[in-house]
């Protein structure tokens, strides 16, 4: 795939540079130069679809049947490196990191400034997998104008986690 494409890239460069070469002028024969630059490119990305042709309804199948399972394995394993990624910078971060990622959550939602607003998080390992066992909030100075509620509602729905706000 790979040098298909850089086949069709270097015949759309080659008939850009034949084309400035050539002149705008009616007289260079410019029109006859983009209509033969044209029919290239049209050639070079036409090229694997005389190739389907030629192969037969049961082997275009099975090859677009082996097409398929490459990419959705390739996409499982996209899935699962991602999942290692997430859960090895959940164990570097700790608790640390998913309670600065509450607190900018907070922050933005309800207009805090950050110094009035701690986080704490509880978190729990079974198995390799981190989930939130709580989540606690603290607010303080400007942050006393922000309701409680509203604000373990929020985390709630969206942490799936019990979640407690207090004041200080």
């Amino acid at each position: 795939m790979k040098a298909y494409l850089l086949t069709v890239v270097w015949a759309a460069v080659a008939g850009t540079l034949a084309e400035l070469i050539g002149g705008d002028d009616a007289g260079s024969g410019a029109k006859l130069l983009r209509l033969i630059t044209g029919l290239m490119i049209l050639s070079v990305v036409a090229a694997p679809i005389h190739s389907l042709l030629q192969m037969g309804p049961e082997s275009l199948l099975d090859r677009l049947g082996e097409i398929y399972e490459n990419a959705r394995t390739a996409s499982a394993e996209a899935g699962e490196m991602y999942t290692r990624q997430t859960m090895e910078y959940i164990r570097q971060t700790g608790e640390a990191g998913a309670s600065s990622a509450v607190k900018k959550l907070l922050t933005e939602r309800f207009d805090l400034p950050e110094e009035c607003c701690r986080v704490e998080i509880d978190l729990t390992e079974r198995d390799g997998e981190f989930t939130l066992s709580s989540v606690g909030v603290i607010l303080s100075g400007r942050g006393l104008w922000a309701d409680p509620y509203a604000i373990e509602t929020y985390l709630e729905e969206i942490l799936c986690c019990p979640v407690r706000a207090a004041v200080e």
